[in-house]
């Protein structure tokens, strides 16, 4: 009955890793904050880039190649036939380096916004201005 299995559900974690990653991670960092972790805010990963000031395109590419990146561990991983607790392991400890990044760009993004904000331009001159339209007759 049972066949060959086409991946191990672990491998299946790594193609699906970031948006799980960001899920998880998202859904911690509300209920650490005492919020609903179904509530809505700008928490994931795609609003940090944008916090950060990264423009759509690049944070597109970014998600994209983080995704693959991924994607691309656990099928190296199936594919020299690692056992799963070890590619198990290699997942949580992925999803630990993510939360560990992601939590420190929160931080930068916070400084970010803060510097952006507090910014108080004013153009004032201590000296009158001179007329540029004078002649002097000798």
């Amino acid at each position: 009955m049972g066949g060959k299995k086409l991946i191990e559900p672990v491998t299946a974690l790594f193609i699906v890793g970031l948006p799980l990653f960001d899920m998880v991670f998202t859904s911690m960092r509300r209920v650490i904050l005492k919020k609903s972790p179904f509530s809505p805010d700008r928490s994931h990963l795609y609003h940090l880039m944008q916090d950060l000031g990264i423009s759509n395109r690049r944070s597109l590419m970014l998600i994209v190649i983080i995704s693959l990146s991924i994607t691309f561990l656990g099928l190296t991983l199936h594919r020299a036939g690692v056992p799963e607790y070890y590619k198990l392991l290699i997942f949580l400890a992925c999803f630990a380096l993510y939360s560990v990044l992601v939590s420190s760009a929160w931080v930068v993004a916070r400084r970010v916004q803060g510097m952006t904000t507090s910014v108080n331009v004013r153009f004032e001159t201590t000296e009158p201005a001179v007329a540029s339209n004078t002649t002097t007759n000798p």
